[in-house]
């Protein structure tokens, strides 16, 4: 695996880690805490999130190991956390990729106006993702990751449209107290740790500054597009805000959609493109979240079936696992879950654990000298884990 990737693509690459269908939420984010009190968690939330990434590369680099992975990481640091780190990445990744393929499917099926069934959507699309997912690392997507974050800029841009053009017309508030879906959803729209270890392994510079430029600079470029999709769309959308962009955008009882084609038959056509774009946001988003998984599968087969090192290094094996990955996530697609609570719970639980608890589990096994970083990992733990069996519970009482 070549160091050939700059700070700035290690960051974009960090970035498209974090887009997908999170971004669509924003908006409802917002609308659950209130824009002042969702900007001040959103804020904290991006410090956590900047902060893990960092904790976890430095893990990594204590690790001494020369080519480290999110597993290799959290067994050096704890051997529990190992196995669970693998499995949580399965799982979830594995839903994450549910979730953006239904997506995929619903859009299309929406954009064709239902002219083909559900179904042959579905695996005409997985076909196309596998071809991203199969890729063999992060760098073989770097062109893929770049328009990927044009669609999410054309994105924002178009939300910022509708909030110029229709913010006279709705009522926002400041505090609200929808808790469960406001937290859980930040904590799915920023988590990107997974991929941390895997850009850091193939970074030019892969010292501490090195990792800390990519850091900050997947949050900060990320957070300014999440705050504008956000903010605008929950000002431009006011109290049709209750669901995802695509929806209000796309659904023809939806005001916002009503008043926009009054506005002239060109919004058709830019909505459209925001339909398509993002189908191009979330294939390439597959393909970054199919990653981590591959190799926690990897990982899983090595440690517990006993599969040899040498099959599992093979090109073949990355093909039939991302088949056999792309085609169990197809067939489950097929039935149309809720996408709404798959983000939910998945932002609560799995993701909460991968990005937040764990990389700061792995700091504080890794770096055992004294630091100031330690007694804010040992908090960022606490806080982690008080805030799954919260969001989990209201999410039960909903």
């Amino acid at each position: 695996m070549g160091k050939n990737v700059s700070a700035i693509q290690g960051s974009i690459l960090m970035m498209n880690t974090m887009f997908g269908v999170g971004v669509l939420y924003l908006p409802l984010i917002y609308y659950s805490l209130g824009w002042v009190q969702g900007l001040v968690l959103f804020a904290m939330i991006a410090a956590v999130t900047t902060l893990t990434m960092y904790l976890l590369g430095v893990a990594a680099i204590e690790s001494e190991d020369p080519h480290p992975t999110y597993y290799s990481v959290c067994v050096r640091s704890f051997r529990f956390m190992g196995p669970l780190a693998d499995f949580t990445t399965l799982l979830c990744c594995f839903f994450c990729c549910m979730a953006y393929l239904t997506f995929i499917t619903n859009t299309v099926h929406c954009e064709i106006k239902q002219a083909v069934p559900k179904a042959a959507i579905t695996v005409a699309a997985a076909f196309l993702v596998f071809l991203l997912a199969v890729q063999k690392d992060l760098s073989s997507l770097r062109i893929a990751s770049f328009v990927s974050v044009s669609s999410i800029v054309y994105l924002a841009c178009f939300v910022a449209y509708v909030f110029l053009v229709n913010r006279g017309n709705v009522t926002v508030v400041k505090f609200n107290k929808g808790y469960s879906t406001g937290l859980s959803g930040l904590l799915f729209a920023l988590g990107c740790q997974q991929n941390m270890v895997a850009v850091y392994s193939q970074l030019k510079d892969n010292s501490r500054s090195g990792v800390l430029k990519v850091a900050i600079g997947a949050v900060l470029m990320g957070g300014l597009l999440y705050m504008a999709i956000g903010l605008f769309g929950y000002f431009g959308f006011g109290e049709a805000a209750t669901t995802n962009i695509l929806k209000v955008l796309t659904d023809d009882s939806s005001s916002v959609r009503k008043m926009l084609l009054e506005r002239g038959a060109a919004n058709e056509y830019a909505i459209r493109a925001c339909d398509w774009l993002f189908i191009v946001t979330l294939s390439c988003s597959f393909a970054f979240q199919s990653h981590p998984a591959r190799t926690a599968l990897t990982n899983i087969l090595k440690q517990f079936v006993g599969v040899k090192k040498e099959v599992l290094a093979s090109n073949r094996y990355r093909y039939i696992a991302t088949s056999a990955y792309v085609a169990l996530i197809c067939v489950i697609a097929c039935f149309e879950f809720d996408c709404d609570t798959i983000v939910s719970y998945i932002g609560a639980t799995c993701n909460n654990a991968i990005c937040y608890i764990m990389p700061a589990l792995a700091f504080i096994g890794l770096v055992k000298r004294s630091t100031i970083l330690r007694p804010i990992a040992y908090a960022v733990v606490l806080l982690g884990v008080a805030g799954m069996i919260y969001m989990v519970a209201m999410n039960i009482m909903k």
